[in-house]
C-alpha cells in the first residue's frame, strides 16, 4: 500500500486546524488563525516523521502527547496553564473521537 506523505498531512492539518477551531469556540477562547495553523502543522506533521522514523511505540505516544501540548500552548499562547491543559484534553479527546467515527 502506497501512502502520499503531502495528501496525508494536508488531510491532516485541516482536521487538526479544524479541531483547534471547536476547542476555541468550547473554550470561549481568541481565535487566532495564524496561531492555529502553525499548531496545526506541528501536530500534522509528527504522524509523518512516525512513517519515515519508526521505533518504539511507548516512545512515540509519549511524543505525540508532548507534540499535542506544545501545539495547544502555541495555539492559546496568552492563555493560563489551566486552559492550555484542558484545550490539551479537549483536543486529544475530539482528536480520538473524530479519528474513530472516520474509520467506522
Amino acid at each position: 500500500m502506497k501512502i502520499y506523505a503531502d495528501i496525508f498531512f494536508i488531510v491532516n492539518l485541516s482536521m487538526d486546524l479544524l479541531l483547534f477551531l471547536i476547542v476555541s469556540l468550547i473554550l470561549r477562547g481568541e481565535k487566532k488563525l495564524g496561531r492555529f495553523l502553525v499548531a496545526s502543522t506541528v501536530t500534522a506533521s509528527f504522524p509523518i516523521t512516525q512513517l519515515i522514523f519508526p521505533g518504539n511505540e511507548k516512545i512515540s505516544f509519549f511524543i505525540g502527547l508532548l507534540a499535542v501540548f506544545a501545539a495547544c500552548m502555541i495555539a492559546f499562547y496568552n492563555s493560563r496553564f489551566i486552559k492550555i491543559s484542558l484545550a490539551f484534553v479537549l483536543f486529544s479527546l475530539l482528536s480520538s473521537a473524530l479519528s474513530e467515527g472516520l474509520v467506522a
